[in-house]
């Protein structure tokens, strides 16, 4: 009998579809071929269909892919949500079979996914302790769709727009961070190349809340980076947040591949992962590009500060990198576009020996932890269980954690509301025990004892007889991860293998 889901959390969208029948909506409502939906969710085409066809059932974990995939919780993908989700405007928008696979080799469609999930997350919560944030500035802003203007399409012009909206006039931004958190309502989520692939700079999304992925390549150290990556994906979310549908979508999210190596890195990068998503996608990233570097070092500033000094001097890149927080090259591109340097002239400045960039001592160098579902989410969670708001297990939910796992430390929090709700003993025994019922020929096997061990844990496996006696029938080993390592059982006698398909039967009728 087909599994119904849940009307979960909106009663007027629940389609009270069966489970094939969702996965094959999601796969179809983001016009991904079967193929190319297996390649994502790294399974076979032939095991996506027999998934879409009801042939084989698809595991909590496999569904937990799917929902992770299209940005959605688990709850939400079973409720039909994936057909309107952001991650499934931009699955939809690939055009390119040679981008979709750089996606699912890099697995960023995950980290993407996962990060669409925590920023709802993360909205979630401060709904829930009243702590909304006020994004109305944003929200004051129309979008601008690419133009018929040469490359970059506006850019400085919208970047002057935007500095006249916020106040901003001539003046160096002291900290994105804090624009971009306490002024608009926009959270920062951190990650490093080991968790997001290092091609891919960053990325942003609305739905429903304003969210901004920062992908430290390089260390958090390099102020200038962020700043630019910050300043790039603003570009994206005030401007650019309509380019995945002509009508208003319930949300979006794009993401910002690195551009090929410029002069400055050419001799360090060999090789990039390139991403064609659609037809405007390098225009948009070159005007976001653009927007950046002018949006940070505003050219009337530019052209006060630098007053008669030479513009191609070193003088006029270290002053303009230091007063406006950005890093050499983008001073450089700057000081060319606004003096209008000849391309030699920029090669000249690139190729010079100079001194170090400026000192890491900056409001934007990132000092909190890093990972999806480290610092805001964890903060918000933690002070969310201690408040009440939520359970110890929603909160664990919420942070990635098991049963077994302390929470982390938290002012809010004592010991004993961290403490593990479930012991590490009781997880192997349960371990054991799904891979006994798993197994042909174990089905009247049971864990009994637990002993620890250096490599984690021995469990004592029991025959339960039908007579009612219970005999020792072997153990297995198992990590302190709790993965199998290695069993020695008996094989029950046929009696109780009997017994047990007979008690199983009545289970099931």
């Amino acid at each position: 009998m087909a599994c119904r889901p849940p009307c979960y959390p909106y009663p007027q969208h629940c389609t009270m579809l069966s489970i094939p029948a969702i996965v094959r909506d999601a796969r179809q409502a983001a016009k991904l071929s079967e193929h190319a939906m297996a390649r994502l969710l790294g399974l076979s085409t032939d095991g996506l269909r027999r998934i879409e066809n009801g042939k084989d059932e698809a595991s909590p974990a496999l569904l937990d892919r799917y929902a992770q995939t299209f940005g959605l919780s688990l709850k939400r993908f079973l409720a039909g949500e994936a057909r309107h989700a952001p991650m499934g405007l931009l699955l939809r928008s690939i055009q390119t079979p040679s981008s979709l696979d750089e996606l699912a080799s890099a697995e960023a469609h995950r980290v993407l996914g996962e990060f669409v999930r925590t920023a709802r997350d993360i909205a979630d919560l401060r709904d829930l302790l009243h702590e909304p944030r006020d994004s109305s500035l944003l929200n004051g802003l129309k979008a601008r769709p690419i133009d018929a203007s040469p490359p970059p399409h506006g850019a400085e012009r919208l970047a002057r727009s935007l500095r006249a909206h916020l106040g901003l006039g001539l003046d160096p931004i002291p900290s994105m961070i804090d624009l971009l958190e306490r002024r608009l309502g926009v959270d920062i989520l951190w990650v490093s190349p080991d968790e997001l692939d290092r091609d891919i700079d960053g990325a942003s999304a609305r739905g429903p809340a304003p969210a901004i992925l920062v992908n430290l390549v390089g260390g958090a150290e390099l102020f200038w980076r962020t700043r630019m990556t910050l300043a790039h994906e603003l570009c994206h979310l005030v401007f650019d947040r309509n380019v995945l549908s002509e009508s208003r979508p319930r949300g979006f999210v794009l993401f910002s591949p690195r551009p090929p190596a410029g002069d400055e890195e050419g001799a360090r990068r060999r090789s990039y992962r390139r991403f064609h998503l659609f037809d405007d996608f390098e225009s948009i990233e070159r005007r976001a590009s653009a927007f950046a570097a002018y949006f940070l070092a505003p050219p009337e500033g530019v052209r006060q500060l630098v007053g008669r000094t030479d513009a191609t001097s070193e003088e006029a890149i270290v002053a303009v990198s230091h007063h406006y927080g950005v890093g050499r090259e983008t001073a450089i591109n700057v000081l060319k576009n606004v003096y209008r340097l000849p391309p030699d002239a920029r090669r000249v400045m690139l190729t010079r020996k100079y001194l170090p960039p400026t000192p890491s001592e900056h409001p934007d160098v990132h000092r909190g932890a890093i990972g999806l579902r480290a610092g805001a989410l964890q903060d918000l969670a933690l002070r969310a269980l201690a408040r009440g708001a939520i359970d110890p297990v929603t909160a664990r939910d919420y942070l990635g954690l098991g049963l077994t796992d302390e929470l982390p430390p938290h002012a809010e929090l004592d010991d004993a509301q961290r403490a593990p709700l479930r012991s590490p003993e009781d997880k192997a025994r349960s371990r054991v025990d799904g891979y006994l019922q798993e197994t042909p020929g174990y089905e009247c096997l049971h864990a009994a004892v637990v002993l620890r061990e250096p490599y984690g844990f021995q469990v004592m496996v029991v025959e339960a007889c039908d007579q009612g006696s219970v005999r020792p029938a072997g153990f297995v080993r198992v990590t302190r991860g709790f993965e199998i390592i290695d069993s020695v059982l008996d094989r029950p006698a046929p009696s109780s293998r009997r017994g047990a398909r007979k008690r199983a039967r009545a289970t099931s009728s």
